[in-house]
């Protein structure tokens, strides 16, 4: 099962670098959101002969409801509140602030193992892709789009395969543009993503996503300029 929706996840990778050619003169930094999403980018690079780094971004599930986001995290402490789905399952003010913090710890210590001290590429007054394999509420798009606004890229572009009408409301007004390759009704996206994650198990790895970029990396040379993230120097990770 999970050989045949990483072969899905790749097929899709290879449909989204087809579309996202032609941003190729541009030089984009192309960036993708863990876990799969760095799948989907790592056929991205390969289409685009560019390098892939990671962006840490995470959903923060409601306690008790492990499959309801009520917000999302991005390192550089950016996160972002579904007050209205937190009301919708009984979520106080404080069990979201202790949900959000304490997913952005765990957020903090994946990133020596995925990033493992590799430095970002300069991110200001570039083409910006930003690449995950899907967007459903677009909570984790939208934490990771401030993230790196926050970089003042010349354009910014969130792309993914799949995409809900929710999510894309949410999302072209915090981009320049939003690429999909299927745009679906809410509750169809997320059937459909739902079926996908159910079928990859064992559940894709951060060290089998340090693998997937550190083979990607090799389609362009690694810059030698760094952006700093969560007030530490990527480089500086690992003395």
């Amino acid at each position: 099962m999970m050989r045949m929706s990483l072969t899905q996840l790749h097929h899709a990778g290879d449909r989204l670098g087809r579309v996202l050619a032609r941003f190729r003169d541009e030089a984009p930094v192309l960036l993708a959101i863990p876990r799969r999403g760095v799948v989907i980018g790592a056929q991205v690079a390969r289409a685009l002969g560019l390098p892939l780094d990671a962006l840490l971004s995470e959903r923060a599930y409601a306690p008790g409801h492990p499959e309801h986001p009520v917000g999302a995290v991005a390192l550089g402490d950016i996160m972002i509140r579904d007050e209205q789905a937190a009301v919708a399952l009984g979520v106080s003010s404080s069990e979201l602030d202790a949900t959000l913090d304490a997913t952005m710890r765990q957020l903090r210590r994946r990133l020596p193992v995925i990033q493992a001290g590799r430095p970002l590429p300069e991110l200001h007054d570039r083409t910006v892709i930003i690449i995950d394999d899907a967007a459903i509420e677009g909570l984790t798009m939208q934490v990771a789009i401030g993230a790196i606004a926050a970089h003042l890229p010349a354009k910014l572009i969130a792309a993914v395969p799949l995409c809900s009408e929710l999510a894309a409301r949410r999302l072209r007004p915090r981009t320049q543009e939003l690429v999909y390759l299927d745009l679906l009704p809410l509750e169809e996206a997320a059937h459909r993503h739902a079926a996908i994650d159910e079928a990859i198990c064992p559940p894709i790895t951060d060290e089998q996503v340090h693998e997937l970029l550190a083979d990607a990396r090799r389609y362009a040379p690694m810059s030698t300029e760094h952006v700093e993230l969560d007030g530490i120097a990527a480089d500086e990770l690992h003395p």
